[in-house]
Parts: structure tokens; sequence; C-alpha cells
């Protein structure tokens, strides 16, 4: 007798029709889990427990890169706020600029703002260069911290300093580093200072006294770069624009640039042959001055005009 194997045909097979035995290949073909139906045919098949579609495994890749899109979103007007808020402190007078425009847009005409008018002006400074309202932190405190004089109120200039304080401090919390233009590559003879004379030496480096056919005896100052001592590029930008927020007064050194070779920072700043306090007594003693209350009343008087 003959055991019927199940093998693929096209055709139903006959009862009486004997089955030849079948070959390897064919028996291992002969399991079910092993017979795969023609293409042509795949309904006679039905697959069993197919799979189900998977909509959080879908779905989270695509909340995922909307949020990706969402944040790079942010970042980029993040930046371009922090761009506005560090051209408007390097460029004093747009900063006046802006601050006199919302200044008129909430004095009611007696010069001065109570500290609800001050929070009216800070919100015209939000709306008009795009910080956030948390960039002027507890206004309450600040308001308090700017008022010189004590009145409960601030005049323009108290005003205008608070302003921009608490956007120099909403700059660096968000680090913002890079505030002022790039620092040129250059050296020191390549820029056409030749050297009179070293006037100091420090931990962070040389003040050196140099001449230049432009701007003629000035004080070059070198920071090793390899000096941790010295600081680093940022705390050198941040001096810069210290002494350039005081290019008005003509009591405080001006610093003219600041450039890098291969070694040093440089800083480029004014030439004051008085010295400085520690050689006050010295100098007034070879000069013959008496150090009299009216003489210190000038220098101290020098000192608080800037």
């Amino acid at each position: 007798s003959f055991v019927q194997q199940p093998v693929m045909v096209s055709q139903p097979v006959s009862a009486q029709q004997p089955v030849p035995a079948p070959r390897r290949e064919a028996q291992q073909l002969a399991s079910p889990r092993q017979c795969v139906q023609p293409a042509a045919t795949p309904r006679l098949v039905p697959r069993r427990n197919p799979p189900q579609a998977t909509p959080e495994i879908r779905q989270g890749p695509v909340a995922g890169a909307h949020e990706r899109v969402s944040m790079a979103r942010m970042d980029h007007e993040l930046f371009a706020v922090l761009k506005e808020v560090n051209r408007l402190l390097v460029d004093h007078k747009q900063l006046k600029d802006v601050f006199h425009d919302c200044w008129d847009a909430v004095d009611d005409g007696d010069g001065k703002l109570i500290l609800q008018e001050m929070k009216m002006l800070t919100k015209q400074v939000e709306k008009v260069v795009g910080v956030p309202s948390s960039a002027f932190g507890n206004l309450e405190v600040t308001f308090e911290k700017f008022d010189f004089d004590g009145n409960g109120s601030l005049n323009p200039r108290e005003a205008y300093r608070c302003v921009k304080h608490c956007l120099q401090e909403w700059r660096d919390k968000k680090g913002h580093s890079a505030r002022l233009e790039t620092v040129e590559f250059k050296t020191p003879e390549k820029s056409g200072f030749k050297l009179v004379k070293v006037l100091a030496k420090g931990g962070q480096g040389e003040a050196l006294l140099v001449r230049h056919p432009q701007k003629k005896e000035v004080v070059l100052k070198t920071y090793d770069k390899k000096n941790a001592n010295a600081g680093g590029i940022q705390e050198l930008q941040e001096e810069m624009h210290h002494m350039k927020s005081c290019d008005h007064c003509p009591n405080i050194a001006h610093c003219h640039e600041i450039f890098q070779d291969n070694k040093f920072f440089y800083m480029v700043s004014d030439a004051y042959h008085g010295g400085d306090w520690t050689k006050l007594k010295e100098n007034v003693a070879a000069a013959r001055v008496e150090l009299s209350e009216p003489y210190y009343r000038m220098i101290f008087s020098q000192a608080f005009r800037g």
C-alpha cells in the first residue's frame, strides 16, 4: 500500500492513481510549516494572527521629529534675540534710542517712573527687543537697587542703567559668549607697534609702552595663552566691552582694540603717564606739590566724574 504524502500540485490527485514515492526534496517540503502557497494564490493560505498596526511605534518618531523641529526653531529664535541684544549693548546709541522710545511711551510727563510705571517700561522693551519678561528678574529688587537717590522713583538715567544692566545679565545667563567682534589674528610687529619700554610685569602678563604711527604712544598689554592666571578670550572681551562703555569719560582709560597671535592675546589702551593711586605720594613729592585737602578733592572729583 502507498502512504500519501502532502505535496504541492496544481490539479487534484485521483484516488485510483497511486502516488509515486516522493523524492528527498519533496519530503523536505512535506512539512506543513514549510509549504508556501504560490504567489498567484495567496488567499488560499490565510496567515494566522496577522501583525496588528502599532500606532505608538509609528507615531513616536514622528512626534520626536516635531519636537526636534520645535526646539530648533526655539533655539534659532533665541539666538536671534541674543544677537539683537548684543548689538544694542555694543552700540550704545542704538540702545539709548530704543530706551527713549520706550520711555516716551509710558512717561506721563513728570520725568520719573514709579515701580508700576517701570514695569510698563520693561513691557515696552520686551515688545521692541523681543526679550522675555524673565530678563528683568525680580523687578522690585532691581528697581530699589537703581533708585540711587532713594526717592522711590527712577529718573531717565537711573532707568536706562537698570534696563541695560538687566539686558546684560540676561545675555550672560544665556551663555552668549561671542559678545564682541571676532578677535583678529596678527602680530604686534605687523600691526605697526614698536617697543619703547616695559612698564610693568605681573601674574597675567606684561604692560608695554609702544609707539604706533597713528595712535602715537599707547600701552600694549600682553596675556600669555598658556598662563591660566591670564584668563581667556571671553574675559578679555568683557574687559574691552566695559572700557568701551566708558569712552565718553575723559578720565577713564580707553581701549582701542584687542587682537591675538599664536602665543598671546593683546589689548591696546591709552597711555597715562601720571601713574596710579599707589604712586600718588611719590609723584607728588617729586613734583613738590602739597598734599592738601583741595588737592585730594580735585583728584577724587576726577574719579567720581569719570
